[in-house]
């Protein structure tokens, strides 16, 4: 159903669907550019909710909130969205990302 139309449509999609890993993936990526200048090694938690299916070529957009910081890590919230049509691919999406290193 990953790779095939007509598998995808077997199951009750329009089509093959984007992996969740790959949906999870994107998502990482663009909270990390976001809010962490691409480091990974500033991740400490991360994790959401799959809500709805991703076609191949879907366009996503993340909205990322900061709720809080303590003990040298700031939280987030986030929700991932299909931009064509608004339908919620990933929901109750939370970050936990170090604080950056001040350099003197």
């Amino acid at each position: 159903m990953h790779a095939d139309d007509a598998f995808g449509k077997r199951a009750g999609f329009k089509g093959a669907i984007l992996q969740g890993l790959g949906t999870w993936n994107i998502a990482a990526h663009g909270l990390l550019k976001g809010v962490a200048d691409s480091d990974p090694t500033r991740f400490k938690a991360f994790g959401a909710r799959f809500k709805s299916v991703v076609y191949p070529g879907d366009e996503l957009e993340t909205w990322i909130w900061k709720i809080g910081s303590d003990g040298g890590f700031d939280n987030y919230v986030f929700e991932t969205i299909v931009k064509d049509d608004g339908r919620i691919a990933l929901s109750n999406g939370y970050a936990k990302i170090k604080q950056q290193s001040s350099k003197l």
